[in-house]
């Protein structure tokens, strides 16, 4: 008797530690998404810091393709670094270099970097060994090269640019429904912890992560409305059609100290559809940001020539119209 009494004692006590340990994986779980989502909105608030990103993958032709190629296998490398604290003046410093093979043949590059300083957007093709490029228009291409071009930019474009510079009291109303949507969209779920890690010097603690698609699809038709546009038809169905086929599980770190996105790596795969012109795209995605909210240096080049294509290209400008005589009014 005593003995069975001491089984069900035991048994209670198991009962009890699998309940307490089940709910406190979901508590547990629940924090992890709310330190994770908090890390994205404390980091769509940033000014200016420096960044990179690499992709890494391929894209190969379904059935229903009509590519001319099988696989296009290769990778993306963004870095650089944004200032938008000045409204009026956004900077921004952007180097691409891009590589890759077409049905493994000849590896092809090409590399560059843009610039956007005293309001004015400059850039530099440094590299371009590809094929294809037509005989008629390799020495316009060479004289293009290696050299910096400035455009510059009406205050619309620096607008754009620099739309996340405006403090919350200068905001639009438009833009405060935009943030306000943003910071109650979950984008993530199954997020786990996975313990202290760090991101250069920077403690941090690392959570394991999956896309929500819905929350996404819901986000991006909700910010539609909110620009005044149709969520039925046009590029929104397009983009929402799009969502349906991509997955994304990965980890992301955020920063134990001021609760940022400190960096994002995962695998992406869309599946061959319309939206995809019946091509599967799979690739490794990092992202890592640092030098939050302080100093970047971006500058201007010293030497640049304002970029004119038809004198590039040798084609003659268009003729510009003669002014109307002037008739004074009797």
């Amino acid at each position: 008797m005593k003995t069975m009494k001491m089984i069900k004692v035991g048994v209670l006590a198991l009962t009890s530690l699998t309940i307490l340990a089940g709910c406190g994986g979901a508590k547990n779980d629940k924090v992890a998404q709310d330190a994770v989502h908090t890390a994205i909105v404390n980091s769509s608030n940033v000014k200016s810091e420096n960044y990179s990103l690499i992709l890494d993958g391929k894209v190969t032709a379904g059935k229903d393709s009509t590519a001319q190629f099988k696989e296009l296998k290769g990778s993306l490398n963004f870095s650089g670094a944004y200032d938008i604290k000045t409204k009026d003046d956004p900077k921004l410093t952007l180097k691409i270099g891009a590589k890759g093979t077409v049905d493994g043949g000849k590896e092809q590059s090409v590399g560059g970097e843009i610039v956007l300083a005293n309001k004015n957007f400059y850039f530099l093709i440094g590299k371009l060994d590809v094929d294809g490029i037509p005989d008629l228009y390799k020495v316009a291409v060479d004289q293009f090269l290696n050299k910096w071009w400035s455009v510059a930019l009406p205050p619309e474009s620096l607008a754009q640019f620099n739309a996340g510079a405006a403090d919350d009291a200068n905001l639009t109303p438009e833009q405060k429904q935009l943030k306000e949507l943003m910071k109650k969209t979950q984008f993530f779920k199954n997020v786990k912890a996975a313990g202290a890690d760090k991101v250069g010097d920077v403690e941090a603690e690392k959570y394991s992560v999956e896309l929500d698609k819905e929350a996404l699809k819901t986000y991006l038709t909700e910010a539609a409305k909110i620009s005044g546009q149709s969520a039925e038809g046009g590029d929104l169905e397009q983009v929402t059609k799009l969502v349906n086929t991509v997955e994304f599980k990965g980890s992301v770190w955020v920063s134990k100290d001021d609760q940022m996105m400190r960096k994002l790596d995962g695998t992406m795969t869309i599946a061959e559809s319309p939206e995809t012109a019946g091509s599967a795209i799979s690739f490794q995605a990092t992202y890592m940001v640092d030098n939050l909210n302080k100093a970047v240096k971006v500058e201007a080049p010293a030497k640049s020539e304002k970029f004119d294509l038809s004198k590039i290209m040798g084609i003659p400008a268009a003729p510009v119209a003669p002014a109307a005589p002037v008739v004074p009014v009797k």
